[in-house]
């Protein structure tokens, strides 16, 4: 008996989790007075620096093509804080690669 490897939408999500690059940056008002008071409003939060991810479906006719994957990234920083940050991967672009005998599929994603 043959064994079909099929990926799954959790296989899709854990690849683009560990495909994707990020940053922290700072996000608040920084120095600040309000009244007598002089403040420093340091938020920091996760951006992601990728846009586009390639993944590569079987031919098995099985096998689903996701369009849209939503999950949550978590980095580090420097600060050994946990960052988290929502994102969707959607479908742009479904090739046929004669080649190789797969679907490349292009992802756009974009943080929510």
């Amino acid at each position: 008996m043959n064994e079909v490897n099929y990926v799954s939408e959790e296989d899709i999500r854990v690849l683009i989790k560990e495909t994707l690059d990020y940053t922290v940056e700072s996000a608040g008002i920084g120095y600040y007075e309000y009244g007598d008071g002089k403040y420093n409003d340091n938020y920091s939060q996760l951006v992601l620096t990728d846009d586009t991810i390639m993944v590569q479906y079987t031919d098995d006719v099985d096998q689903a093509i996701y369009t849209r994957i939503v999950g949550t990234l978590t980095g580090y920083d420097s600060d050994d804080f946990d960052y988290e940050c929502d994102y969707m991967a959607e479908m742009m672009e479904c090739n046929w690669n004669k080649e190789n005998k797969y679907w490349d599929v292009k992802y756009g994603v974009t943080q929510i």
